[in-house]
């Protein structure tokens, strides 16, 4: 056999393959790379015997392992020169006939996602390649619509027995995930939890919305998101242009700007209005705010999440304008 390898530049263009019995498969690859050495007699320093990998794939779509969900994408973009990895034109949906996919899962998950930047920067490929564990300094998602919806029927504290969670497939690929920073950029969240069904709380829904979290830690004890543990260490959170009805269905929460930072332990809202359309039966009671300001300080954001407790240390509201009409003196006066 031969006791060194070396090749300056070794290219492969518009490749396909295919995998079975998975069947899975891809084409329109190119692939390179740069100063290939393999030497049984030196110590060769360099990760993966080369100075560079890049691997470029074009237009692919791949269904998900939980048969309901297919993948696709206009371009990917892996270089370990730099330690960057991107998606252009990332689409997440359901497929149009999943057959009954959904009927032997305890807990259901529906992703329609797009993205039109992911960019990963700073990956140890050499970690996620040797360790199984994916590590990287920065995830961008830029102009994202993200839509999830969850009907789950597991018991808190109980592990899921069958499910569909895109992080729990992640946790199949990778033993531990962690990021940095996570931004997620310009966002359009549309989120309907297994909660909000239960208690008949308003989903969290937001056309712009900018959000960082920061040292995020996957792995195979947090796959399942609950209230009870700690994925990050901090936040920094800011939503434009707010608008959702609260649970009674006759009055709306709007805003024109969220600020929020754990940082400072701090969370503001602007032009805060709480508006109600009139509806509703004799003994409602009507409430209109209008708040110019309102001001948190002395915030624990893991008091909100982990523990569903809002303690706080100082109140400021700016001008505030509060109406209370029971609904019964409104048709009395109208009399």
């Amino acid at each position: 056999y031969l006791k060194v390898l070396r090749i300056d530049l070794f290219t492969i263009e518009n490749a396909e393959f295919e995998h079975s019995p998975s069947a899975l498969g891809a084409d329109n690859i190119d692939f390179s790379v740069a100063n290939l050495l393999i030497d049984s007699a030196s110590s060769h320093d360099h990760k993966f015997y080369s100075e560079s990998l890049e691997l470029e794939i074009h237009h692919q779509s791949f269904k998900l392992a939980d048969s309901v969900h297919q993948l696709s994408f206009d371009r990917f973009l892996l270089s370990t020169a730099d330690s960057v990895l991107t998606f252009e034109n990332l689409v997440l949906k359901p497929i149009s006939q999943f057959h009954g996919s959904f009927d032997n899962l305890d807990d259901k998950i529906v992703y329609d996602i797009t993205i039109p930047k992911l960019k990963l920067k700073g990956v140890d490929y050499f970690s996620a390649y040797r360790n199984n564990h994916l590590e990287m300094e920065e995830l961008s998602l830029i102009d994202s619509h993200i839509f999830l919806e969850e009907q789950t029927h597991t018991v808190v504290n109980q592990p899921v027995i069958k499910g569909n969670s895109l992080l729990k497939q992640l946790i199949n690929i990778f033993d531990e995930i962690k990021i940095g920073k996570m931004r997620f950029i310009n966002t359009n969240l549309n989120l309907k939890t297994n909660e909000d069904y239960n208690q008949n709380y308003q989903h969290v829904q937001s056309e712009r919305a900018d959000i960082v979290l920061y040292n995020f830690v996957l792995d195979s004890n947090n796959y399942d998101f609950d209230h009870g543990k700690k994925y990050f260490d901090d936040v920094d959170i800011i939503v434009k242009d707010y608008s959702s009805y609260l649970p009674d269905s006759i009055h709306t929460i709007n805003f024109e700007l969220l600020q929020l930072s754990s940082f400072d332990s701090s969370l503001i809202f602007n032009n805060f209005n709480i508006s109600n359309n009139g509806k509703g039966s004799p003994s409602d009671i009507f409430l209109s705010i209008d708040l110019p300001m309102i001001s948190l300080k002395g915030l624990n954001y893991l008091d909100i999440l982990i523990d569903q407790k809002l303690l706080i240390k100082e109140m400021r509201l700016e001008k505030p304008t509060v109406n209370f009409v029971k609904k019964q003196r409104m048709i009395e006066q109208k009399d």
